[in-house]
């Protein structure tokens, strides 16, 4: 990141900005743009003096942007992401599979997730994951059930949702639901990557599966 001073005052470009705050530089650009700005981005004003034909911004007014709009701005957004509602009979049993596929987990990290939970669930207790309220042996091995609304709480009450704290893994395809749900349903790459606190690439693999979700709940049911 590169910092000079610039009118008396400890400040950089606007890549060192987006590094600065932790945020893309398309993001940084957009909150920059005149009209962002008119509708109340709340980014700082530019440095008087322009040097190398770019725009400085201090140190300082950098800060006071972090944490008068960018925190109150991820604590409001997390609030919302990570409060899933999941349709349905609430005491209906739930497979492994539709567990895993609600917070997009693929199979190979989900039977390591099991395998983290199996000590705690010997002793009657929530594991990583939850206690499955149904576990018999099956053809393929055990089958585990949960009912919907453990599944529900399960997310909403794990690290990383709305009491904060640092999630294992990473925001999932159910967040990217959540957020886009929460915005009324639609969402671009860069603003899920804001919402979720993501890099943009990840963000756009998200917001891929979130809608190749969002098909395939759509989809008719197979003739019989």
């Amino acid at each position: 990141m590169e910092i000079r001073e610039v009118d008396g005052r400890r400040a950089t470009n606007r890549r060192g900005a987006a590094e600065y705050l932790g945020r893309s530089l398309q993001t940084v650009n957009l909150l920059a743009s005149p009209k962002r700005k008119a509708e109340g981005s709340g980014w700082p004003d530019a440095l008087p003096t322009r040097t190398a034909g770019q725009d400085w911004y201090a140190l300082d007014d950098l800060d006071r942007f972090r944490n008068t709009v960018l925190a109150p701005a991820e604590a409001a957004r997390r609030a919302k992401v990570h409060h899933v509602h999941l349709d349905g009979d609430p005491e209906e049993l739930l497979t492994a599979k539709q567990f895993r596929e609600i917070i997009g987990v693929e199979a190979g990290p989900w039977a390591k997730y099991v395998a983290e939970s199996q000590p705690s669930w010997k002793h009657g207790q929530d594991g990583y994951l939850p206690l499955p309220d149904v576990e018999e042996p099956g053809r393929g091995g055990t089958i585990r059930k949960w009912k919907r609304q453990r599944v529900q709480s399960w997310i909403n009450d794990r690290p990383g949702s709305t009491r904060g704290g640092t999630r294992r893994g990473g925001p999932t395809t159910a967040d990217a639901v959540a957020a886009i749900a929460s915005a009324g349903g639609h969402l671009t790459g860069t603003q899920l990557a804001e919402a979720l606190g993501v890099p943009l690439n990840t963000a756009y693999r998200l917001l891929r599966q979130a809608r190749a979700q969002h098909a395939a709940n759509q989809a008719p049911p197979p003739s019989l």
